[in-house]
Order: structure tokens, then C-alpha cells, then sequence
């Protein structure tokens, strides 16, 4: 009986991940191709995150991991391009001293933004201090405030508002994606805290934040109270458990987003010594780290009682280090490009540069893995353009648009 079947805790839905398809079990091949999405542009420096707004869908916000944002257009013809935020004295990342994985990871824009307000929301790596091996850091999330020049809209780094910092014990495993919600609520990814074999036992543990998803409101945020915690939240009110959870039990959950036709969250859990994971993430929902790694016990070669995999869900999908050593999440498909992967989650390979499309069988459990083809470079994040069609962002510099592959 697969875990996600078992007896869940009182905090879960009804709908669970059902049965699992590993990529080995991949019963259709789609072959996509990968073009560049603005030619004219000059290479970005390490693109982690792309995102636009509603009321302005023909300029992209375009979030470079060293703590610049650039705006450009979405006409591929253009070379135009404005320095939204320079955030890069204040961030800590790989071309100031900090881990591969440090920077500014997250970016979104808040509810009502350019009606009722003009924030938006960053999270980046923050040096507290110390040197080498010994620094300190932690994870911000900060609110800032966007304000008009004759270039266009910028963001002065005197407007930050902390909405939230978490120590980081080492510097890898930041997760940092940032969303929105359809409920307006901020979800915050973070991982188990860095180095190996979650050595500071946090992806099971209620009372840190660390290896969890979690959910605040920062509609009205003040500097005195910059977050509150939702009500309906699964962890308020429980004993020895942090209220701002909202799903634990993560590794490095790198790249999260909301299926924009049903509100479904989706997420990739980068593994360690030989799975990678996509799960959907359900409120309260356990996903097993450091119990298991994907589908199997963890570490290799022992095995799990009943009772510690008690309620643990499934993934909806995962590969073996044979074809991939770390997952990109991406989005679910709702384009037109590409029928065949309507409602499919798109996701890929950072080191192999591999992507798949799986389609969910809540019903029999029999998911579809479908092989996408290689990128043409590691893929740091997919981004979702106004019509519902998928660029990666990749450290070759450049971002790709996904699209059907001549035959």
C-alpha cells in the first residue's frame, strides 16, 4: 500500500497523491524545442526567476541571482532594458562571498499591486556576520516599494520593510521561492537548512521553519507587525509546532507555483544521494524528509518502519540521480502551443538539463511521465508567460521559450 493511502493526520484533505510513475516508466515521448525568447537581449548573469504583472503583460521583471532585477520587454525583437533594483551590496551571493546557492532566490508582486499599493516581495541571502567558514547568514523576506522615474519604474533599497528572517546554518538548501497565493496569502519555500542528511533534523520538526512551506498574510504588514499567521493555517494552536507551517517534511524545495486554472500548488524537492521529487503540496501534508527520498527509505539501504512512514505522502513523480541530479520546478501547462501537455507540470533537470511533463491520475493513480527533450543549458527556473506558455531561465545567460520542435 503506498504511503499516501494510509490513515492521514486530522490537518489533511481528502485528495492525496495517489500511486507514483518514476521517469523510468515514461509511456510517451513529446519532443519540444527551446528557442531563445529575446535574441537581441544581452546575457542575464545567473537568471533565477522571471515574473510579470496583470495590468502590464509586455514587460518582464527578470530576477538575476547577484541581486538585480531588470525589466525588459516581451517582444523578442527589443534589446531594451532597465535596472529595476540594485540589491546587490545588501545580498549575499556567489560573487560576494557566498555559497553557489545564496542570493536573491524570490521576487513576487504583492495583491493589488499598482491598484491599492506598489509593493513587491524579495527574498534573498543575508550576511550576519563572520568570515569564510565561519559566516553567519540568514534568509530574508522583505517588502519594498516601487516608485516612478523617467526610465521607468524603480525600487529604492530604502524602502525595505524585514517581513521575516531565518537562520541559515550553511549556505545551501535556501529554497526561496516567494508566491501568492489565490487566497492572497504569501507561501514561502525553505529548505532543511543546508549541508547533508539534514544534519540539524529540521525537515521533521514542527518547531523550526526550516524544510517547510509556509503561509502568512502581509496584506497589512507594518514594521511593528510585519506578517500575521492566517487562522486556518494546520499548525495553529498545536503544541510544540511553528503557526506559519503550511507543508513540511522538504529537502530544498527550489521553484513552487500555483496552477493558475485550479489553485493546485506544485513544487520540486531537490533530493541528495539518488531521487528527485515533484510534489503537489496539500495543507499540512508530510513529504518525508529525511524518512525517505522520494518514494524509498532514507539513507539508502535501511529500511522504515510503518510507524515513522505513518501518513507520509507520495511524490507525484521522481528520477534517479541516473538521469538527473537536481529538480527544477516549473508550472502546469496552460498554454496552446502545446496540447498535448495541457494540465500537464512541467519540470527539468538544473545539472542534466533533461525535462519531463507529468499528468496527475488523482483518480487510478496512474500518472503520465512525459520525456520533454534537453534544454539547452542548466535550468535555474521555468518562468509563465501572460498566455499560459513556459520560458526557462538558464546560466548560459539566456531564456528560452518552449515550443513545439519542428519535425
Amino acid at each position: 500500500m503506498h504511503r499516501s493511502k494510509l490513515a492521514l493526520t486530522a490537518f489533511l484533505p481528502l485528495l492525496v497523491s495517489p500511486a507514483v510513475v518514476a521517469q523510468d516508466d515514461t509511456d510517451s515521448v513529446l519532443r519540444v524545442a527551446y528557442v531563445d525568447a529575446f535574441p537581441n537581449q544581452e546575457k542575464f548573469d545567473r537568471p533565477v526567476y522571471l515574473d510579470h504583472h496583470p495590468s502590464d503583460p509586455g514587460q518582464y521583471w527578470v530576477v538575476e541571482q547577484n541581486g538585480r532585477i531588470v525589466r525588459v520587454p516581451s517582444d523578442a525583437e527589443s534589446n531594451a532594458r532597465h535596472l529595476v533594483l540594485d540589491f546587490s551590496d545588501r545580498c549575499f551571493h556567489p560573487g560576494n562571498g557566498g555559497h553557489n546557492e545564496e542570493g536573491l532566490l524570490g521576487f513576487a508582486f504583492a495583491p493589488g499591486y499598482g491598484e491599492d499599493n506598489r509593493h513587491v516581495f524579495i527574498y534573498y541571502s543575508h550576511k550576519t556576520g563572520g568570515e569564510g567558514r565561519r559566516v553567519t547568514r540568514e534568509g530574508v523576506v522583505a517588502r519594498l516599494t516601487v516608485s516612478d522615474s523617467d526610465a521607468g519604474p524603480i525600487i529604492d533599497p530604502a524602502s525595505e520593510l524585514v517581513v521575516m528572517r531565518v537562520e541559515q546554518p550553511w549556505g545551501n538548501h535556501n529554497g526561496g521561492t516567494i508566491v501568492f497565493g489565490p487566497d492572497e496569502m504569501l507561501y514561502i519555500a525553505l529548505g532543511d537548512g543546508g549541508a547533508a542528511d539534514d544534519r540539524g533534523g529540521n525537515g521533521q520538526n514542527l518547531k523550526t521553519l526550516l524544510g517547510a512551506i509556509l503561509r502568512v498574510d502581509v496584506r497589512k504588514a507594518t514594521a511593528a507587525a510585519p506578517y500575521s499567521v492566517p487562522a486556518d493555517n494546520p499548525f495553529v494552536g498545536v503544541e510544540d509546532a511553528c503557526d506559519e507551517i503550511w507543508a513540511y517534511g522538504l529537502r530544498n524545495p527550489w521553484r513552487m507555483s500555483f496552477d493558475r486554472e485550479n489553485g493546485d500548488l506544485w513544487c520540486a524537492d531537490v533530493g541528495q544521494n539518488t531521487w528527485e521529487e515533484v510534489d503537489r503540496i496539500v495543507r499540512g501534508g508530510n513529504y518525508g524528509w529525511p524518512i525517505t527520498e522520494g518514494l524509498h527509505d532514507f539513507p539508502a539501504g535501511t529500511t522504515r518502519s510503518a510507524d515513522e512512514k505513518q501518513g507520509l505522502l507520495d511524490p507525484v513523480a521522481e528520477y534517479n540521480h541516473r538521469e538527473g541530479v537536481s529538480v527544477t520546478g516549473g508550472y502546469v501547462y496552460r498554454g496552446t502551443a502545446l496540447p498535448a501537455l495541457q494540465g500537464a507540470y512541467v519540470y527539468g533537470d538544473f545539472a542534466f538539463m533533461s525535462t519531463w511533463a507529468v499528468h496527475e491520475d488523482r483518480d487510478e493513480g496512474e500518472h503520465r511521465v512525459h520525456v520533454l527533450g534537453k534544454a539547452k543549458a542548466p535550468i535555474a527556473s521555468y518562468a509563465e508567460e501572460p498566455d499560459g506558455e513556459l520560458l526557462l531561465l538558464c546560466f548560459d545567460g539566456r531564456i528560452y521559450r518552449m515550443v513545439p520542435a519542428s519535425e
